[in-house]
């Protein structure tokens, strides 16, 4: 167990981190200030339907990344070029499917269910369309991702995510002073931005890794099934985690004025920051967790799994409790002329939620390495949907704001725990077999 290695490429992605967070608080501040707060809004619940039909991608990544370790544990490179080529022909697969079912999906609902100004109809269309392209890019652009994470290179990984929002933040600068419409520039934009990202993950891994991952042939039927099966369960969890996210953001949209969904979108920002944080030390450990365990060293890996939760926690609550105690004046600072109230209460209350929901991350991890996906997926996927409905419910019978944000974060909590129980009993079974 390489702990010197995992505690490297934490620093590293720790370091990124801070970067991006600096960097994004001054994009949100520019983009708010070029977009108006209504476009703002408007543009967070458009990019939360395209978002909604990349569920089933950020599934098969999950398992990709689980497959690449294994191969990499068993130490044999045919199977690891297997894994990239199988994993390539799905993501193009996935990729069609996406424009069909995103286009069925999303364009109904702009057009008959969103709560939209006349005339940003248009500018609604447009951002869509460009939203629905970048993710394109990014579905066609993972198995290169996956790749670079699970052979550990996080520095490249680190400079991609830096420069991606480096260039986010130059956008965002130059739409203040843009004289075309501002909403549908900006969703162009970020659209090059994602065909950028991938472009450079794809460019290395092809200077890098050689033959070993390397598009050519067709994919492996046995190989294509065991993929699929993992991402099964977990599909079902994904999805409810986005329908979770996603379905707040429209339930927000349609129950409270445009305002509160524009504070909804500034404080997923922060969250977004918090949770990649904690990502970060997951990302870090995961290829050595699972390339551990497909080793046979299975009590190695379930301690370099609880290492990484207990340091997730230490991290996250230094983050979280001077972002509680001075929320007000940091989102003064952070916004100026785009503060708004309503981002205050909604702030205290989904940092405290983010922490228990990322409490579940070394879980998966670990569970993900057992490759015994059904009983954890369910649960997890059962939790984040009544959460959601726990939150539907508090809007239909009139609870501010406030107070869905809290009744949220109560199953949250509760959730979790649910989780620990399920990932102690899914791990002492499968050390039993």
């Amino acid at each position: 167990m390489n702990i010197s290695k995992v505690e490297r490429n934490s620093l590293v992605l720790g370091v990124r981190m801070v970067m991006i967070m600096c960097i994004t608080l001054f994009t949100t501040r520019f983009v708010l200030k070029g977009l108006g707060i209504e476009d703002y809004g408007l543009y967070n619940v458009v990019m939360g339907i395209v978002n909604l039909c990349t569920v089933l991608n950020t599934a098969l990544t999950n398992g990709m990344q689980r497959f690449y370790n294994v191969a990499l544990g068993h130490e044999d490179r045919n199977e690891v070029k297997r894994v990239f080529v199988t994993g390539m022909w799905i993501h193009i697969a996935l990729a069609a499917a996406f424009v069909v079912v995103a286009e069925m999906i999303g364009v109904p609902y702009i057009e008959k269910v969103m709560v939209v100004p006349e005339e940003r109809m248009n500018a609604v269309r447009w951002i869509f369309q460009f939203g629905l392209a970048g993710i394109v890019f990014i579905i066609v652009g993972t198995p290169y991702m996956a790749g670079v994470i699970a052979h550990e290179k996080m520095r490249w990984y680190a400079m991609v995510t830096v420069t991606e929002a480096i260039v986010k933040l130059g956008i965002a600068m130059a739409i203040v002073r843009c004289p075309a419409d501002r909403l549908i520039v900006y969703g162009g934009c970020l659209m090059g931005v994602r065909l950028l990202s991938s472009a450079m993950y794809a460019a290395y891994c092809k200077l890098k890794f050689g033959e070993e991952i390397r598009f050519e042939g067709r994919a492996d039927k046995d190989m294509a099934k065991k993929m699929l099966s993992f991402s099964g369960w977990n599909l079902f969890e994904t999805s409810a985690r986005m329908v979770n996210t996603q379905g707040m953001t429209m339930a927000i949209n349609l129950g409270f004025k445009v305002v509160v969904n524009a504070a909804r979108g500034v404080v997923l920002q922060v969250e977004m920051a918090i949770a990649a944080i904690a990502d970060s030390l997951v990302i870090a450990g995961r290829p050595q967790v699972i390339q551990l365990y497909a080793a046979g060293k299975r009590q190695e890996a379930i301690r370099l799994a609880r290492r990484i939760a207990l340091l997730m926690v230490v991290v996250m609550i230094a983050m979280i409790v001077p972002l509680w105690i001075g929320a007000e004046w940091i989102l003064k600072l952070w916004l100026g002329e785009g503060f708004m109230e309503e981002a205050v209460a909604i702030m205290r209350v989904a940092i405290i939620t983010v922490l228990f929901d990322k409490l579940s991350s070394p879980m998966a991890m670990l569970v993900h390495a057992t490759g015994k996906m059904m009983k954890y997926n369910l649960v997890s996927g059962i939790v984040n949907i009544t959460v959601l409905a726990a939150a539907i419910t508090g809007i239909a019978c009139g609870a501010d704001y406030e107070g869905v944000y809290w009744t949220a974060c109560g199953m949250t909590a509760a959730g979790v725990l649910a989780l620990w129980i399920v990932e102690r009993d899914v791990v002492k079974h499968d050390g039993k077999e």
